[in-house]
């Protein structure tokens, strides 16, 4: 575990051929954040518990389509008041990981923005400390260095025509809870995903005699390169829910919608192009924006506009004669996606270290300085 006071010295010893020009490339370059500080913030991945962020950044905005990396460092966003218990803090399994992507257009799937295995540049216990709220922009590497990442080897990159750098965290068992201030320093800028539109239609059927109908909700946002979160309530306890994605509220696979289950009042309300199972509470409620309740839509501009239809089907033993439970329809117009105007990118899950899809995918780019020889 590297000591949380000491930042890594590294004396090079020998004749010439030992000695390699350091080269220090600090991102995004457009905004020049070596002298600026910029005028956005995040609290993913330092101030999570658990999180999963990867950081696009196109040749533009790294200032070469070459280089071999030894390091990296992220800065706080300053100044900010001094708060809360002063650290250290400890994360008990860091991952860095570096490489470049042909993808153009990240979204919200993480392993769909790779075209190729990254690189593990660090990977164990860390120690850090938070923000000490002192001057602007702030210090590289953050106090005492604790935000600056030697790589264990280094990383040859070269960035493909049309593509990016990519610089993945994995932070897990991080103890800072929301005690103290460790925003990154970051940019916002134009372009990428824009939220649509989602409304509730129907009635769905009960579970019980004496339960509520059960009732579909979406939350997130509806838009091409994002995903939304699909739950609900009153869906009987702790029983399986398929979570249904169609094309169309008219025609299903067993024919014209709405089909109502004979002997109830429970209707198929969406043909069924797509599906993924949930699992419902003691309560019978699914949890708003749970790991599995999220639905990343492809980053892909024919899609802008487009519509689909959700609802909810829980298995409810004794419910009725056909032991399930349908919600109402959910009709969600998603939004739009386009290209951003500077070449940075951020897709995030501030949840969970090792999740599939992201809970925020926006146009951003984290102050990052990149130590390269």
């Amino acid at each position: 575990m590297r000591s949380s006071f000491l930042a890594p010295i590294v004396v090079f010893l020998g004749g010439a051929s030992a000695l390699t020009a350091q080269q220090t490339h600090y991102l995004p370059k457009s905004f020049a954040p070596e002298t600026a500080e910029l005028g956005y913030w995040s609290d993913v991945p330092m101030m999570r518990q658990n999180a999963r962020i990867q950081l696009f950044y196109d040749a533009t905005e790294v200032g070469s389509s070459s280089l071999v990396a030894t390091g990296i460092a992220f800065r706080y966003d300053g100044p900010i008041p001094k708060v809360g218990a002063p650290g250290p803090f400890t994360i008990q399994r860091l991952q860095i990981l570096i490489g470049t992507t042909s993808v153009g257009l990240p979204g919200a799937h993480f392993d769909s923005n790779l075209s190729r295995s990254l690189s593990v540049a660090l990977d164990q216990k860390w120690q850090f400390l938070p923000d000490p709220g002192s001057q602007t922009p702030d210090v590289w590497g953050g106090p005492q260095g604790t935000l600056s990442f030697p790589f264990r080897t280094p990383v040859v990159l070269q960035i493909p025509q049309g593509g990016m750098l990519v610089v993945e965290l994995r932070v897990e068992g991080n103890d800072i809870g929301a005690r103290t201030h460790a925003l990154l320093d970051a940019v916002k800028t134009t372009g990428g995903p824009v939220d649509g539109t989602a409304t509730s239609s129907g009635s769905g059927c009960q579970a019980s005699a004496t339960a509520q109908p059960a009732t579909i909700l979406t939350s997130g946002t509806h838009a091409p390169g994002a995903a939304h979160s699909i739950w609900g309530k009153n869906l009987g306890a702790n029983s399986i829910v398929v979570t249904m994605v169609g094309a169309s509220d008219q025609v299903g696979q067993l024919g014209p919608l709405p089909l109502t289950l004979p002997g109830t009042n429970c209707a198929f309300a969406t043909s069924w192009d797509f599906f993924f199972v949930q699992l419902a509470d003691a309560a019978g409620n699914l949890e708003e924006n749970a790991v599995q309740s999220l639905l990343a839509v492809p980053p892909l501009a024919t899609l802008n506009g487009a519509t689909i239809f959700e609802q909810l089907i829980a298995i409810v033993p004794g419910a009725n004669v056909h032991n399930l439970v349908t919600s109402d329809k959910r009709t969600v117009m998603l939004g739009s996606i386009t290209k951003p105007s500077k070449g940075v990118y951020a897709v995030s899950n501030g949840r969970r270290q090792d999740a599939a899809v992201a809970d925020l995918v926006e146009a951003a780019g984290y102050a990052l300085r990149i130590d390269a020889r």
